[in-house]
């Protein structure tokens, strides 16, 4: 019994605007996902958000010393 994959791909591709994302290291997606992440940082890349992502830090390696203890 032969069965098909009938998935869309970047050779055959259906209706999907997005299928492009899927190619993770063609140029256009890495192009995108560097805007993305300039916009994000935009905006939460402030000291709110180092001040956050330090916290973060440092409850991860006082849970690490606890959970080893």
């Amino acid at each position: 019994m032969t069965t098909f994959d009938f998935r869309p791909t970047l050779n055959a591709p259906d209706d999907d605007p997005y299928l492009w994302l899927e190619d993770v290291e063609g140029e256009r997606a890495l192009a995108w996902a560097a805007s993305q992440s300039a916009r994000t940082l935009g905006h939460f890349g402030g000291t709110q958000f180092v001040a956050c992502h330090l916290r973060a830090q440092a409850t991860d390696v006082a849970t690490q010393a606890i959970d080893a203890a």
